[in-house]
């Protein structure tokens, strides 16, 4: 606005001057260009005494949030208009916004920019405040300050009500803490019953202390170990574009299933991939705020358009989902290949299925 008006005054003194050749305009337009050019030399002074600061203000609620933009100016001499471009980015679901602002500076003084920034979606989100400019009076000039700050903020996904139900599986290894109530095993180190013999029963479980007591032959029956490991993985890859509702489905399934394990006092583990490293990451998960530290990872970058999905991944990385029951939380439905689940029972949460949070308010395995 101020370069039209300066731009028209100019053209309109230089029609004067060749409408009438009057040595008052002339002076008038040596006069506004000298301020001009005075105008430029002290925005160029100025520009290195620009500091910018941002941070988020207190916690960040779901659809929007609160930032505390401050400009500051660190000279003795005021800035009548300083401008800039705020750029905010949700790593996780691509979506971005940009706003510009324009504020005066007082002598040793900041200004308040506290914009709320659109946050529509769960993610990890990035705020960069950039492109600082020092303009004149007059609007000819935007002098770059050459400074810029930016934070990150995180917006977790909204909970809908779920639970899980599961068998316990026989484990295959005897390095257990937790043994069946209701069916003997193979475990010998644990004793699950004690009962009279029976014509066939093996030597090796006789108890030969109980036997001369009672006299009369009884045996051990051993106990049969059990495991009920958990996995949730989060495949963040698709054969197709990922639009953001359904990316922030994943996310509310991911919070909403991890949650209720935890509250049901189950240790379980977390994986995720980045198919641009193509790499697995695993974090075990056991406490509130383990889980609480983990989301921000999860919720950063991006899920990517790509074939091969974590289930495939891991078993070309030459390992398998060490678990004995998996949740797989995907986009849409993908094959998960036998050798990489193994005996694990496993359920897909897929997340383009319409009425999702209905869909897996009880999840079976």
């Amino acid at each position: 606005m101020h370069r039209a008006v300066s731009l028209c005054l100019i053209i309109i003194l230089v029609l004067a001057y060749l409408l009438r050749g009057d040595v008052h305009i002339i002076a008038m337009l040596a006069m506004v260009g000298a301020l001009i050019i005075l105008n430029g030399i002290y925005d160029l002074i100025l520009r290195r005494k620009v500091e910018i600061r941002c941070r988020v203000d207190g916690a960040v609620r779901k659809r929007s949030a609160r930032i505390d933009v401050v400009v500051q100016n660190h000279s003795r001499l005021p800035i009548p208009f300083l401008s800039g471009r705020i750029r905010v980015e949700n790593t996780y679901t691509g979506e971005s916004s940009v706003t510009g602002f324009t504020v005066p500076l007082a002598p040793m003084g900041e200004n308040l920019v506290a914009p709320e920034v659109e946050a529509f979606s769960c993610g990890k989100y990035t705020l960069t405040v950039d492109r600082i400019r020092l303009r004149d009076i007059f609007g000819i000039f935007a002098i770059p300050a050459g400074t810029e700050d930016h934070c990150n903020f995180t917006v977790v996904p909204e909970l809908f009500e779920t639970s899980v139900e599961y068998d316990l599986m026989e484990s295959e290894t005897f390095d257990n803490e937790t043994y069946s109530p209701y069916k003997k095993g193979q475990d010998r180190s644990e004793v699950f019953q004690i009962r009279e013999y029976k014509e066939g029963d093996p030597l090796n479980q006789i108890h030969w202390k109980l036997t001369s007591k009672l006299d009369k032959p009884v045996v051990k029956d051993p106990s049969l170990p059990i495991s009920r490991s958990m996995a949730i993985v989060f495949d963040k890859s698709d054969p197709g574009t990922v639009p953001a509702s359904v990316a922030e489905a994943m996310a509310e399934m991911l919070v909403s299933v991890g949650e209720h394990l935890i509250e049901e006092g189950l240790t379980f583990r977390l994986m995720w991939n980045d198919t641009e490293m193509r790499t697995v990451h695993t974090r075990d998960i056991q406490f509130e705020d383990e889980f609480a530290e983990a989301i921000p990872r999860l919720l950063t970058g991006r899920i990517a358009k790509n074939e091969e999905n974590l289930a495939q991944l891991q078993g070309l990385l030459g390992g398998s989902i060490d678990a004995s029951h998996v949740i797989y939380i995907c986009p849409s439905d993908r094959v998960l290949p036998d050798e990489v689940l193994g005996s694990a029972k496993a359920t897909k949460l897929m997340a383009d299925t319409p009425g999702y949070r209905d869909e897996y308010r009880e999840i079976h395995l």
